[in-house]
Formats: structure tokens, sequence, C-alpha cells
């Protein structure tokens, strides 16, 4: 059974039989278009064939891919159809940017049956043609077959090709169908050869020679490769990396030429691939040695990250990603914003095995937020198996190379793609003879206007002729430049080196103006098309481009949006994708293409998401038996679903009920650990700051206080606490206080916190706030925690508090975020491509949720949605909740759960068991006779076979999704193109142009422009180059900074550090050195003429200012601190050195130079840090400086430049100090100042360059350990500074230590240091008192710079109006002063005003009075103590209510709320009424009882029941009936009633303390002689007694009562209380006949269970509680309808009245109360009501108004519950206000009109609206009959009209009043009128 149907199952069978179909996921899914697509006709292939643009006919092609699939199908085809059809398949082979998509049109037609059913018979045609026209026919197949033989590399499709030929030979056996003089021919002939030798000969060489003994130096040039680098993988398995065979390397060439392209190629292709490979093979085995010698692996070549867990995320731009969430510990210290760990890109090798299998990855998405959780999204290359059989509980090691892959990766994939390369006589030939571009040879002059001095509207000069061009004197360029402008113009290999200063880069930008100006218009045919711009950091390339704007401000594209240049934000190719560059027609082709890819990468995504959350749950919970049904075979099938065997219970399916893990719930479990994790997080979360609990107010604001709020109050009681702590550590009474460490893992208990309280009522308020959210704490001593944790039902709930409490605010991140050139952001600068530059069709998500596509869960469903369950235990570990079950909190020992083992056991069974073999589980005949432990074992053998399918299912389909999401992007680089095609200039990096090497080569720029070409590797350039390149101008120093080679061997013994530029340069390719230098003044040149000696200085950097403050422009500051290496990083760092430099910058800030002249250069990125560090606390006054490291600074310049050389240690190393280049870059980049800081003895020692550097700086006298500084101010005062403390103590403030002493304006002088800023002292305020007095003789209070203003000194002053003295400013008018003496006048109630005299006097009245006054209500007659200003007209009467409702209980209202007792308020009081369980109901009394929340007390002899509440229905148990002696046998299931009597037969055993049992045969045994204590006889008077009476009494009658031996005892087994058989019997069968409740022991409320003699009374009972429960539990439901009525509802009221609805609309509908849901609704309904009610009477102003006010605060004061006197009374008042309204209104009109009516009528309408007593049943008959009498009175006149629409809008109005509470109903329609 299994071997047939699952271990040998074929892929397509698992496909099916998840009702996936890849092939389906090709075909169109949008709405849009046709569901059963047309064969392709005629006039369509006509229209393909005669398309020219290869790029747009395969995008036609691919819209139509289901036609041509219809087509290729079709029975016969026309020959005519066939020709047009092969040609579009051959001009569609010239699409380089639609590689995937040719791919997939060609894979269409190879599998299609045209082969093997049309090309027979064509052939056959073709021989009836011309022999010319078979040819000319055949050649397109011929073509497709050549390109199907190299770019598709499955054995299928080549033995297509191969059957071709082989038709193609049979069906010309006298060989003329191919004409032999042709091209044809002898390409035929050529494949039809290989075709018969490959039958012959292996595919792939094997080499034979062994390379075991070759050594580690380069392989002879001349030596075979293995194999063909072509075919190298990108990402090497598991055995490249495992190698110990030294790899097949051969340096790269750089004296002499290389023999062809393919040896070119292939030496580059292998240094390149070696480069980012080497540090991981090293990596790899520094770590399997540290393993092996139990250490720790030293993290040098590879990072290691430990306990990676995986999730699948979704497919985005990089494809299908994962998180991978790693272990932070050792990473607390590292800042990611700062560090290039894990930079996109970064290549990542993932093992679970220590590396014995491998799978590699990339970063797909550098999220910081989710970075500093240890979480990071990679996107898998390779051996996808590893990851997609990996179990939920593997944990993987994550290793990161330090190489810079991400731009490896492009040009090496670029290299295997090269068929030919252009200039290849110079590139590989080393050609010394270098022609001129070849469109120069339709172009006779050039215009160089733009280089002379004087100005032309044109300079016409023959381009080719160099002795026609003008003198270098007449133009704006130096010899040296004009030559390098003339090489460039004329020659197409082109090298300019450019010296530092020598102006390389404004050479480059008149080269490139002069063939902008020169270029013939874009529109023309002979045009050059646009010129890339190419340079190896987007910085540079910012800068490249703003030169060419501006003289060129149309036509440039910036591709790439690392950008940080605005002035290039609208040229960014994202930017002008908005613009229309194509025709309608293209542009909806291209947009039907993207929309059908992404439609189909939607349907990928949902059903990896499917299969990946399935997979995952296999292992985490019990699944669905649907799910496992192919998996299980028949037999096993068929026992399962046996309903003799399987539980009744709706709740539990059949796979959990044979499992026992019914109730293995993960939420809880996640609940718990989550709960437990919040707890923590607020106790020791650093993020959260304090916050003083005077926000808590009232019970109502700390209920309504979000999670972070209440966090951060807690942290205010905490800190004192932990104050208190640390102050008293050092006394006695620190012992009083609990140990700190409890703080650090929960919360503290509510004693320990209270003292830390600012008062008494903020822990009476969290209390009542606890009470009044119904929330349960486990003690009292624990309040505070409920209040903290108990405020979640839900564990997402706790998630989302987790996530806002460790999530850091921005502003936070931003305070600590400092702008320096750190690792991250060079890193991100030189190598990362920016793959957010996606066109707007791009920027939508290609996996949103699609409805209907399911795939592998189609109809599947289990009872408890597995998406949400997967996602919440990935979610709590994205967040590190610990989810081991030894976390979660232990249950009872005793408890051993009978129907449902724990979640917790449920995983822990899982991960240990071991599935069975499939013998084993072949060989089991039923599979209910299994123990627990087989039971698992065969259910993990099916879970297995599962996650087989599963995993070749999602390898399947990650491999669709790589082909479909290339296919779209291909389609959207459509629009690149076109775009590109129009530009005039287009900038890219390197690594971006190796990226989209397709997309140039479409475009074919003819000219390409290297910018700082010596400082990238030889391999990036080669990959730019397109087939259409005709102009190649290389611009750079290669004495400068060299490539940078991530394996220094390869960089120094195989020459992989040369770059092209320096190579040709090397083999004297032609080329121009720039000669005259315009940057640095001669002081600083001086010391760069050992690299460059005929390097001049131009006449401007003569004249450059000195620097202020320093004795000379250039000093080389010498010390012997050691350096420090930096943590987690390769990289170092010099204390010293750092805070020197920072130290000077202050110091020339001082001096008034500005921050953006400065630049401090550090030989390290760790030195770039530390430097930062030490800015930090003053960064302000760093403004605009800028830190960064010498590579980095490579191509500019400043002013002033620090140099801090960082190197100085014992062991004497510099590291690449002592290379010439790097020092070279350093010592060029200041203008006017350079000052050097480092230990320069050791580098002399090191270098001959650096010796050369100090013996001049020792000849001029700029060296040495100590720094002269000049103080501006006091010429001959000299200080000398070696460190930074000399700064602070002799120049503070940059002069020097003396006093200022210059005399001020305002005759002061200035109390600062001598300082060099503001030396006129222009700016300077004097912060001495001010020496000025007023006219009175005041002094002036304020500083000396301030102005003085008014006198503001108080002085007596007797006020003119009343006569007041008061305290008045000096120079105030008493007409424009208040006085602020007491009022004290008498008011109009005969107290005294309390206010203040001049407020009283403005306001012409006096303030409200607030003396204390009895006043008596005149509606209700009540007196009551008030305040004087109290209206008791106007204000409800205060006066408790106490009446008595007709609950019984006292009205807790006031007289006034409860409108002169009216309308009383609901009772506040508990219910109380005995619930089926017999409990107390805890719910509001008078409403409709909850379900019981206590814990449920249910328990057989197989354990407890483990449903958490008592009201929650329990889960039957079906295990076999325990109640079963050696007299009798019970073969039913515990849950039904015993047939046969319990055994009444004494039990006779002997117990282990040698005693008779005293009880019956299967009933707990009794040991009399050791249980006597807790024997007692039951008192069966009857009499309610107090407790110490019964105690007394029981125990006298204990003690009186003889047992003997024949006396039969019975033990209750939960308490162990003993009872004689006789007096339990009679207790038992008298407790509460019939009812349902617990029958309780007769001592204590522990229930009397698991005795088999009352077992059948208890079940009987339980059938009837379970029964009562379930009516409960549905009639306090509330259903989603009444939800939806209740929303619909509140928008109807929301502008009359305020609901607050508070937690009802956050819970789900299965937990909404149903009082709070009627009590919602009764507030509603009133004010409905009462809405209505105020606008009838706002149509007649002069009627008195209804008390509206009063009215409103009763309805909104109704909170979760209104009890039935409750609506009856208020239902009755606003019938009673709607009477007496419509009274008022009928007598109006009446009065109106003047018609008078009876004395008795008139009588009665005045008594009804005179009437303030509570409204009855009989009298709203009567008021009724009143109100008519009044209509009938009116009915017969005109007004007949209004008096019917008043009465039918009062009529409805009572209607919805007389609904009962139970209706819900809509009021639309009311609401409408």
């Amino acid at each position: 059974m299994y071997n047939n149907k699952m271990a040998k199952m074929h892929d397509s069978d698992f496909l099916s039989s998840e009702n996936i179909n890849i092939a389906q996921m090709n075909r169109p899914t949008s709405h849009l278009e046709s569901r059963n697509p047309r064969s392709i006709d005629l006039n369509k292939l006509s229209e393909w064939a005669a398309n020219e643009d290869s790029m747009d006919l395969i995008i036609g092609m691919s819209n139509d891919i289901d036609g041509l699939r219809r087509m290729l199908g079709m029975e016969s085809l026309n020959f005519e159809w066939v020709v047009l059809l092969l040609t579009a398949l051959r001009k569609s082979l010239s699409a380089y940017a639609q590689k995937e998509t040719l791919h997939y049109i060609l894979k269409v037609f190879c599998d299609s049956a045209f082969i093997d059913r049309h090309l027979k018979p064509f052939l056959q045609e073709i021989l009836m043609l011309e022999r010319l026209d078979r040819s000319k026919i055949l050649e397109p197949l011929i073509a497709l077959i050549e390109y199907i033989q190299v770019h598709f590399n499955t054995t299928e499709h080549l033995q297509k090709c191969s059957h071709v030929l082989l038709l193609i030979s049979e069906s010309d056996p006298n060989n003329i169908l191919i004409a032999k003089d042709t091209d044809v021919y002898f390409r035929f002939k050529k494949l039809n050869e290989a075709r018969i030798e490959e039958k012959n000969i292996a595919l792939h060489k094997v080499r034979n020679k062994s390379r075991l003994d070759r050594k580690t130096l380069p392989i002879a040039d001349d030596d075979t490769p293995p194999d063909d680098y072509k075919t190298m993988e990108i990402f090497p398995g598991t055995h490249e990396l495992n190698n110990h065979q030294e790899p097949f390397l051969r340096a790269n060439i750089i004296r002499g030429k290389y023999s062809d392209l393919n040896h070119y190629l292939d030496i580059h292709a292998r240094l390149i691939k070696e480069d980012y490979l080497t540090p991981i093979r090293i990596g790899l085995k520094e770590y399997a040695e540290a393993i092996a010698s139990d250490r720790k692996a030293v993290e040098d070549d590879l990072r290691f990250y430990y306990n990676v867990q995986l999730q699948l995320k979704h497919g985005s731009n990089e494809g299908i990603t994962h998180l991978a969430i790693f272990d932070m510990t050792g990473l607390e210290k590292v800042k990611w914003n700062y560090s290039k760990r894990l930079m996109f890109g970064s290549l990542l090798v993932f093992s679970k095995d220590n590396f014995t299998t491998t799978a590699f990855a990339t970063v797909a998405n550098r999220d910081l937020s989710k970075l500093e959780k240890g979480i990071i999204e990679v996107v898998f290359q390779n051996n996808l198996e590893v990851v997609f059989t990996a179990s939920e509980n593997d944990r993987f090691i994550m290793a990161e190379t330090t190489a810079y892959f991400e731009s490896h990766r492009h040009v090496l994939e670029g290299l295997q793609e090269i068929k030919q390369l252009p200039l290849d006589r110079y590139i590989i030939s080393c050609n010394k003879e270098v022609h001129p571009p070849k469109y120069l040879e339709n172009i006779a002059t050039y215009n160089l206007a733009s280089i002379m001095r004087k100005k032309y509207e044109t300079f016409r000069v023959p381009i080719r002729d160099k002795s026609k061009w003008p003198l270098a004197e007449v133009t704006t360029l130096n010899d040296s430049q004009l030559e390098a402008l003339n090489l460039a113009l004329t020659h197409e290999m082109t090298i300019i080196q450019g010296p530092p200063g020598t102006g390389k880069t404004y050479i480059g930008l008149k080269i490139m103006k002069i063939l902008l100006e020169n270029n013939v218009t874009k529109d023309s045919p002979e045009s050059n098309g646009p010129i890339l711009v190419v340079c190896y950091t987007n910085h540079a390339l910012d800068q490249f481009l703003e030169g060419i704007l501006e003289f060129c401000s149309e036509g440039i594209v910036r591709v790439g949006g690392r950008s940080s240049s605005k002035l290039l934000e609208h040229y960014n190719l994202r930017s002008l994708r908005s613009n229309p560059f194509l025709d309608s027609k293209k542009e909806s082709n291209i947009n039907i293409n993207i929309r059908k890819c992404r439609d189909q990468l939607r349907k990928i995504c949902k059903q990896v998401q499917n299969s990946w959350q399935l997979s995952m749950h296999l292992e985490k919970s019990v699944v669905d038996l649907d799910l496992l049904r192919d998996e299980m075979g028949h037999a096993h099938l068929k026992q399962l679903l046996d309903p003799m065997r399987i539980s009744s219970s709706i709740s539990s399916t059949p796979m959990e009920t044979w499992l026992n893990a019914a109730n293995a719930n993960i939420e809880n479990f996640v609940f718990e650990a989550a709960q437990q994790h919040l707890a923590e997080i607020i106790a020791v979360e650093r993020s959260i700051e304090e916050k003083e609990d005077n926000v808590v107010g009232t019970p109502g604001i700390a209920s309504k206080l979000a999670i972070k709020d209440r966090a951060q109050v807690y942290r205010f009681w905490l800190n004192k606490y932990k104050a208190e702590i640390e102050k008293n550590m050092d006394s006695l009474e620190h012992l009083l206080l609990q140990d700190g460490e409890e703080a650090n893992k929960d919360i503290l208990p509510d004693d320990v916190l209270v003292k830390y309280m600012s008062s008494d009522n903020v822990y009476n308020v969290i209390k009542e706030c606890v009470q009044m959210e119904n929330k349960t704490c486990e003690c009292e001593n624990n309040v505070i925690k409920a209040w903290l944790l108990n405020n979640f039902t839900k564990a997402d709930q706790l998630l989302d508090a987790i996530e806002q409490l460790t999530e850091k605010d921005k502003s936070q991140v931003a305070k600590e975020g400092v702008d320096e050139d750190s690792e991250a952001k060079i890193y991100d600068s030189l190598y990362v491509i920016d793959d957010n530059d996606s066109c707007p069709s791009e920027t939508e998500t290609d996996c949103d949720k699609t409805e209907g596509e399911n795939g592998i869960l189609d109809n599947k469903n289990s009872s408890r949605n597995i998406e949400k369950e997967i996602n919440l235990l990935q979610r709590a570990e994205r967040l590190h909740i610990n989810l081991s079950t030894k976390y979660v909190k232990e249950k009872d020992s005793h408890e051993v759960s009978r129907t449902s083992i724990s979640y917790e056991q449920l995983v822990i069974r899982l991960n240990k068991t071991v599935p069975f073999t499939e013998a084993e589980a072949r060989n089991i005949k039923d599979i209910w006779d299994l123990k627990a432990q087989s039971r698992y074992r065969l259910y993990k053998f099916w879970i297995q076979l599962k996650k087989k399918k599963i995993s070749k299912i999602l390898k399947v389909l990650s491999k669709e999704f790589e082909s479909v999401f290339r296919r779209k992007n291909e389609a959207n680089r459509f629009k690149d193109i076109a775009i590109l095609k129009r530009a005039r200039v287009i900038g890219m990096t390197t690594t971006g142009a190796a990226k989209y090497r397709k997309v140039l080569q479409s475009v074919g720029c003819r000219i390409i422009v290297v910018e700082e070409a010596a400082e990238v590797l030889e391999a990036h350039i080669v990959t730019t180059l397109n087939n259409n390149c005709q102009h190649l101008i290389l611009i750079g120093d290669h004495q400068q900074l060299r490539p940078s080679p991530t394996v220094h061997k390869l960089a120094v013994d195989y020459n992989l550090e040369i770059s092209l530029f320096e190579r040709l340069v090397n083999n004297n390719v032609p080329h121009v050195t720039l000669s005259e230098q315009h940057r640095m003044r001669p002081e600083i040149s001086q010391f760069v003429k050992h690299i460059y000696p005929n390097l001049k200085d131009h006449n401007s950097v003569a004249v450059l200012d000195g620097i202020r403050g320093v004795a000379s422009n250039v000093f080389f500051l010498q010390h012997s601190f050691e350096e420090k290496k930096v943590e987690d990083s390769t990289s170092k760092s010099n204390l010293h050195e750092a805070k020197f430099v920072t130290a000077l910058c202050k110091y020339f800030l001082q001096h008034d130079y500005l921050g953006k002249k400065i630049t401090i250069l550090a030989a390290y990125s760790g030195q770039v840090t530390c430097i930062r560090n030490e800015m930090k606390p003053e960064k302000d006054v760093y403004d605009g400086v800028r830190v960064t490291t010498i590579d980095n600074y490579q191509g500019e310049e400043n002013e002033i430049i620090l140099l801090s050389l960082v190197r100085s240690n014992a062991e004497n190393e510099v590291g690449f100090l002592k290379t010439d280049n790097r020092v070279c870059v350093a010592l060029s980049r200041a203008k006017k100042g350079m000052f050097v800081i480092g230990n320069l003895p050791l580098l002399a020692n090191k270098s001959k360059f650096w010796t050369n550097i100090l013996s001049m700086a020792k000849n001029e006298k700029v060296t040495g350990v100590n720094m002269r500084l000049v103080c501006v101010n006091h010429a001959n005062h000299v200080t000398y500074v070696s460190n930074s403390e000399d700064f602070k103590k002799e120049v503070p403030e940059g002069g020097c230590n003396r006093k200022c002493d210059y005399k001020l304006p305002c005759g002061h002088t200035c109390m600062r240091m001598c300082h060099a800023s503001d030396r006129f002292h222009e700016e300077t305020k004097c912060e001495q008192p001010c020496l000025k007095v007023c006219s009175n003789g005041h002094p002036c209070q304020r500083k000396c710079f301030e102005e003085c203003g008014d006198c503001e000194v108080m002085v007596q002053k007797t006020m003119p109006l009343c006569g007041h003295v008061d305290n008045v400013p000096c120079s105030k008018n008493l007409e424009d002063v208040e006085c602020s003496q007491p009022c004290g006048q008498i008011m109009n109630c005969c107290h005294i005003c309390h206010g203040k005299c001049g407020k009283c006097f403005n306001d012409a009245e006096h303030q409200p009075c607030t003396e204390k006054v009895l006043k008596t209500w005149p509606a209700c007659q009540h007196t009551v103590n008030v305040e004087c200003r109290t209206n008791e007209v106007e204000n409800p009467c205060p006066e408790k209510c106490s009446q008595r409702l007709e609950c019984g209980h006292l009205c807790k209202g006031t007289c006034g709320g409860c409108l002169s007792g009216r309308v009383h308020r609901p009772c506040s009081e508990k219910c109380k009424t005995p619930l089926p369980c017999g409990h107390p109901c805890h719910g509001p009394c008078g409403g409709q009882c909850v379900p019981c929340g206590a814990r449920c007390i249910v328990f057989c002899r197989h354990g407890n029941c483990d449903k958490d509440k008592c009201g929650d229905p329990c889960e039957p148990c079906t295990e076999n009936c325990a109640m079963s002696c050696q007299h009798r046998q019970c073969n039913q299931r515990c849950m039904d009633e015993c047939r046969t009597p319990a055994c009444g037969k004494p039990c006779g055993k002997i117990t282990k303390c040698k005693h008779k049992c005293y009880s019956l045969c299967g009933e707990p045994c009794v040991c009399y002689p050791c249980e006597k204590d807790k024997f007692s006889l039951i008192d069966s008077s009857g009499k309610k007694k107090p407790h110490y009476a019964v105690v007394h009494e029981r125990r006298e009658r204990t003690q009186k009562f003889e047992v003997q031996h024949d006396t039969v005892l019975m033990k209750i087994p939960r308490c162990g209380e003993i009872f004689t058989i006789n007096q339990l019997d009679k207790y038992v069968e008298s407790f509460e006949p019939l009812e349902t409740s617990f029958i309780k022991c007769p001592n204590c409320p522990v229930p009397v269970m698991g005795i088999a003699r009352y077992e059948n009374i208890n079940k009987l009972r339980t059938e009837k509680r379970e029964t009562k429960k379930a009516a409960l539990i549905k009639a306090s439901s509330v259903s989603a309808d009444t939800i939806n009525i209740l929303l619909e509802s509140k928008e109807l009221v929301s502008d009359f009245c305020n609901i607050d609805e508070g937690d009802f609309l956050t819970k789900k509908t299965g937990e909404i109360d149903a009082n709070h849901a009627k009590a919602l609704y009764l507030q509603m309904k009133f004010s409905f009501v009462l809405k209505n009610i105020c606008k009838i009477y706002q149509e007649f102003p002069k009627l008195k108004n209804c008390s509206e006010i009063k009215l409103k605060l009763t309805i909104t004061s109704i909170n979760r519950f209104v009890s039935k006197q409750f609506f009856r009374e208020m239902t009755l008042e606003l019938h009673r206000i709607l009477l007496v309204m419509q009274i008022m209104i009928l007598e109006k009109y009446l009065n109106d009109i003047g018609r008078k009516v009876c004395e008795k009528l008139k009588l009665n309408c005045k008594s009804i609206v005179k009437d303030r007593e509570k409204l009855t049943n009989e009298k709203r008959i009567a008021y009724q009959n009143t109100v008519d009498e009044l209509y009938r009175a009116l009915e017969e006149l005109e007004l007949y009209i209004l008096t019917n629409q008043l009465g039918e809008k009062c009529k409805s109005l009572s209607t919805i009043l007389d609904q009962p509470m139970e209706i819900i109903p809509r009021y639309h329609d009311i609401g409408k009128e």
C-alpha cells in the first residue's frame, strides 16, 4: 500500500493530488481576458513576422501565449502559417533584454506537438520550392536549433534539437533541401556533425591530469581549464566548499597579451568567483577546527550567527524571501546603522548540520528596525531542498562572508554571457596602435568653442588633424589637458591619467561637453546615441552628472535610486518612468504582460504561503484528517473514521481524539508565554521612559491608558524602588528590601510598589479600574500586575503590546544617529545597487492576497485556522519570545489531562517521537490498539510523507516564481529601454552597469566614459561594454587607489588589484598624464612629488591664504599611543588620535572656519566611528565637518584636512599604510592646510615612501611630538600641544590662556579668555549687569547686552479706584493695572466676595459664590448643603435616591440623576443567582446571567477536565470506563451510563500501611486507623448554625461514634473526607434532587466525584448541566447581524449623543457580552427617540422645551447593562414627554385659530403638562385619550395635514419605544423621514 501509493509517487501525481498544476499558472488569469483563448490566426502571425522590433515582438507573443499554444496543438498547420511562425521566432532571438520571456516562448514551442506533428509535412513541402527559397525558409529553423542548443541545458530540449536535425536529414536523402554553397548549409552541417559525434562521446570532458599536488602559486598561463567557465555556478554547492584541492586559477596578465577572448574571460571569471569564495572556504575550515577543539570560531573571513530560525515571508523584488531570526547573544553592542554586517546583497551560507550540507542566500532587505531585533530578510539561491525539508525545530547556522558579493555576482554573470568583446584589440591584444572611433568616419570637424578663452559661437576644427587644433595658450586648458582632450576625441581607446589636483574630472566634463555639442541630433540615424557615463561609486557618479547638468539640462538619465543629489531627482529613471515614452499600443501590450505575470505571481505566492504554513503546521499541531488522507492508506483511514471509536464532540476532530490532543491550544500556549515575556519587557526594556503616576487620575482614565503609558507609570515606581536598593545597599536596611533581581524578571508585588506611589489614592484607583474592567488576578497582592497584563484577552493583542514597547521611537533613533561616513554608508555608496529603482507598476505587491487561490488548502481548512496559528507562532518567534515548553507555567502535578494533553506535551511528543518505518506502518492492523507513543510514531510517519510532497511542491513553485518574476522584470525593462534610447547621457555605477547589462545591450551606447577607472576591477569595466561600443574613455590615476579585492593573495599573487587602466598603461597603450595641479599649496604638493616627480604647481596655489592659529600650514604630529582592534570588525581605532583631531578641529572652528571647509580623514573606518563618538557631546559645534575614510575620499578635496593614521602597535604592523597608492590619496586632499597625526617613526621603518615623507618634514621643520599654535590676538604667544587636554588648558577658546580684556563700547571689558572668533567683538554680548537706572533710581535688572525695557521693580502704590495698597511694577501706569487684593464686598446673596478686586471691577460682576448653603429643590422638595452659586432649577438634585428597586436593593443614584424617582439607574449589585454548576452568577443584578467564570472542577478517574472556565461545555471522556473491579466489568465508555450496578462487596484489601480497607470493592481504599482524623458524621438536622458550632458538634458526634470492623466507610477522592456509606448515600440522594449542580462534600465545596457508587447520579446531573450550560451560552451570545445593526444605528445618533461603546468593537463576535450589546442598543434607541422629539420641539421655539440635557445625561450614563426596571421607566418617561409635547403643540394650533375646547379637556391638558410624577400604564392610557380628543377636535380644520404629520411621527416613535428589550430593529427608514 505505501510502496505503490506514497513512497514511489511520481511528481505529477503529488502535484495533482494537491490541486496544484504548475503549467496552469502560466495561463492568463485576468478578468479582462477570455477564459477560452482563441488560437492565433493568419493576421496575427503576419503581424508578428513583419515586426522588426524584437522586444515588442516578444511582448506581443508572450501576451498571446495561450493562443500560440493552441495553434501549435492543432491537427494540421498551413505551410504559410509555419513559415510566418518560424520567421517571427527567428526575429525574437535578438531580444537580449527579454531572455527569460524568450525562453518561456521557446519552451512552449519545444514542448508542443509542432516538431512531432507539423515539421515533417513542412519539410516535404519545402522540397517542392526553388533551392534559394529553401535555404531562406530553413534558416530560421536552423537559427532556433543553434540558440536552443546553447541556452537550454535540459536533455529533453537537446533531444528535440537532435530530432529536428534527424528529420531534416531523413527528409533530404539526396541533399537537395539546402544549397551547398549557402551559409545555412554550413551551419546545418556543423550541427548535424555535432549530433552524430554526441552519440559516442560524453557531453563534458573529464580532466585526466591530477591537481592534488598543485601549489598555491598561479597555474601556468597555457594550462587547460578543467571545465568551461561559462557553466560555473554563481552559488557553489557544498562539494565545492569542502573541496580541499586548490582551485584552478591563473594570474591576470599585466605584461603582454591574452591568447584569445576565452582565455581572457576564463582567467577573470575564475578570479572574480574565487574572490568571494575563498573567505567562505577559509571561514568554514576555521569553523570546523573550532568545533573539533571545542572553542568558538574566529570571525575574520566569516561572521557566524547561531540558532537561526527560518520563516517564509512572501515574494518580493528579490524572489520568494524568508525571515532569518538569529540569536542576538554577543551582538547586543553592534550598531547596525553603522555596521556593514548583513548589507543588502551580502552572501550568506546556511546549514543545519555544521556545513555538511549548505544553502546559499543573499540579503534581500535590510530593515534596521528588524535587524536590531535579530531579523533579516533573505532570498535563497540554491539547494532549496535544504530549506524546504527543514523541520520547524531545526536551527541553522548562518555564515556571512566579508566579500563584496553583490557587485561580483552580476559581473561574473556578465563575463559568462559575453560572446564578443568590443575593442578587443586593445583589451586582449594590448595593441599600441589606436584607431579613431568608427563613427568619426562621417564627421570632419568638431566645434571647440567651449574651450576657447574668447567667446565664439562656433570654432570648428578638423577633428583628426592635430596640426589644425588651437594652441593651449588660446584655450582654457593647459598643454597636458589639451593633449588629453585630443586623445579622447580621436582615439577609440583613450586613457587619461590625472594626478591629484590636475583636473581629471574637469577635463572629463570638457570631453563630455564637446561630445554632446557635436553629436548629431538624436532623431537622426547617424546619431551616436546616448553616452554612457560609468563611475565606481554613487557619490562620484552624482558629482560627475551634476557637472554635466551645467551645460546639458536635458536628456540625462541617472539609473539607480542611491543618488543623494537633489539636483538629479528629476533625472532619475524612476521619476522619468511617469512620462509616456511609448505609443499606446506598445504601452498596452506591456501592461497586459505585466498584469499577467503579476496575476501568476500572486497565485504562486499564495500557494507557496499555504504550502509552507501547512508544512510548519504539521510539526506544531494536529492537522485535519483530510490533509493526510493520501498518506494514511484506506484501511487506517477507515479505522480512524469509525463512529464507535471517535468522540461525538463537535469541537474535536477524529485525529485529535485518536491522539488525545483535542485541546492542545496554540493560542493559549502563546498567550501564556507572551504574557510572561511582556512582564519582563515592562521590567527591563530600556526604551521605556518613566511617567509620573498622576496620569492615573480616576478609574475611567486609568482604564483608558494604553499599555505604553501603563508601563511608563510602572517604570516610575520601579526606578524609585531600584534607587532605594542602591542607596541602602551598604546598610542593614537593604536586607528588608527584596532582591533587585526580582524586578528584572517579573512585575513586583503590590506591597513593594505601594510605598513608591505618590499617594494612597493611586493604588485604590487602579484597584477600582481592575474591578471595573472585570479582570481577575491570582491574589490580592497582584493588582498592579493585573492592571498591566490582564488588559489583553488574545495572544495577538499581547504581541501588539510587546511590539509597541520594544519598538524604538523614531526621534530617539534620530538622536542616536550621527552624520558620518560609517562602514555601512561607505559600503552602500560603493557597492549597493538600488533595487528600489522600480517602475510604478513594480511597486505594487506581487503577492497580494488573491481570493479563491488557496492552492494546497483548497476546501481543506481545519476547524482551527492554520494560517492564524502559524502566524501567531512565527510572530512570537520574531519577537524572541521563549516558546520552549519549560517556559510555560507548569500545571499542578496531580492534574493529568483526561481528554486532551496540553499543547506543551504535544510539542514534546512531536519533537521526540521517531516515526515508524514504511514496513512498520504497513504491518499495523488496528490503529486504535496502539499505545500513545506508537500512535504518535505512526502520525509522525504520515506527516513525514506529507512534508516530502510539500517540499517538492515548494521547490517547483520557487523556480516557477523566479521565472515569472524575471519575465515581469523584462516587461518593465522594455519601458526603461525606450527611455534610455531617447537619452543623451546615461549615468550608472559599474555594478549597476553589470546588472543591467542586457538593457545596455539593447540601448547600444557607442561612447562609454569611465571615471576613476583605475580604482575599478578590470572585469567590472569589461561587463559594462556592449556590442555597439565604438569609443571607450578611461579617466583615472593608477598611482592613487587601486581596486580592492577581498582576498589579499589574489590581489598580490594573481594581480587582481591591477585594473584595466593600469594594465594598458603598463603595456604602453597610448595615454596622457595631466601635469599641472591646481589644488595644493606648494608646502603640501611637495610631499606627493615623490610619486609624481613631473607634477607642476599652478600659479594660483602659491597665493593661497595661510591657516589661522598655527605656525605652519602643514604639520606631522608624532606619538606612540597604541591602537585598539574594533569589536565586531577587523578595523582599528586609536583613541589618542581621535581625541586630538577632534580638539584640533574645534580649534579651527573657533577661528571662524566653516565646518564644511574641514574634513577629517581616517585610515580605518573604526577610527571614523571613534572620532564621531568624541564629537557627539558637542555635535552642534562640528556641524558640517565631514569624517570619512581615505578610500572614500578619492577625487575630493577641502581647504583643511586633518589626517589620522591610526596604526601604532608593538608588533610594528602598519597594514595598507605601507602602500604608496593609498598614502598618495591621503596626502593630496588638502588645498590650504594639512595636519597629520600618527606614529611616524613606525611608518618610516616599514615604508621607504614614509621615510622620504618624514625626512622632508624634518627638513621643513613641520614634524615633532608637539604642535605649535600661534595666538591670533597676541602674535608673540606660542602654545605647544600634543594631546586633547592641552587644548582645554591652554587654548580653551581658540586664542591663548590670557584674559581678553578688550574694551567694549558699553564701558565694560571682555571677561572671556582670549578667543579667536569675533576678535573685534562685533557680535560679542556683554554678560555683566547693566549699570543704568530708571527715573526713580532703581537699577536695571537685566544684563548689559539686553534692552533695559520698562522697570519691573515692585513698589507699593495706592489704587485710585478702590483705595487698596498693592504691589505694582515701577513702570506700570495704575490705570492699566488690576488690583490683586481681595474684593471683600457683600454680594446679593449676602456673602463676601472672595474674588480679586480688579477682576470683579473690570468684569462688572462678582465671582460665583462658593459658600455652602442649604437649598431646596422645588421638584422633589429635598434640602441639600451645596455651593451658593448652584441653581436648584437648572441643576439636578444631588440628594441620594436610596429608594428600593424592584430587585430589592437600594438605588445608588441621585435624586436628580433618577429624574426625581421617575427613572432609576440600573442596580449595581451582582446577580448571585445559582448557575447550572451551582456557582453564583457574577453578572449584573437583573441582567442576563453569563456563563460561569470559575475554574472547571469536573474530573473522572482518567483525569481533570482541561477547560479553563466552568461555563464552557465540558468534553465527554471517550476512554473505556474505569469503574471496574474483580467482580464486575463495565464495557461502556466513561461518558456513558453504567449498565451494571456498582459492586457492593467489601474491598478487603490490605493497604500499604498493613491495615484492612474499610471501603467497598472498586472504590478508593480507606484506612480508618491512619485516616481517623478525616472521618466525620454528617449533620442531618438541617438547621443553620454558626461555623464554630458546626465544627464543635461534628467533633463531638465523631468522638461518640465507634467504627466497627464491619462498618463500611467511603472516602471522597479529592478532599479525602471520610463518611459512613449509609449517611453518604442518604446525603447524595437528598442533595437537590433532579438538579444540575455539583454534589458537594458535606464538609467542603469539593464535588463528590470519582466514586463508582454515585457515578450514574453524577452522569445524569452532568447531562442536564451541559444542556443548561449550552442554553445559557446561546442566550448570552450576540450574533454578527446584531453587531452590524448596532453599528448602523450608532450612525443615526452620532450627531446628537455621544455613544461610548468601550471595548465592544474590539472584541470578536463570540466574546461580546449580551448585556453590553443590549445596553448599547437601548442607549441608541432612547437617543434616537429623544433626538426626534427635540427636532419636533425646534419647529415650535416658543414652547417650553423638554429636559433634553437631563435625559441625555441619563441615557449616556448607561454602562454595559440595562435592567428591566430602567427600560420600563425610561420608556414611560419618553412616552410622557411625547404626550406632553403633542398636547402643547395641538393646544397652540387651537389657540392660533381661536378654536375653543370644552373645559374638561382644557383642565385635563393642564394637569398633564404640570404632572411630574412617574408615568404609569394607566396614566399613559388616560393621557393618550386626551391627546386623541385634541386630534379629533382638529380633524375638520385645514390644519389636518400638519396634525396628521405630527401624529404619524409621534406614532412611529411610540412604536419604537414599545418594542421589547430583546428585539433589535433597524431605524434607517424612520431616520430618513
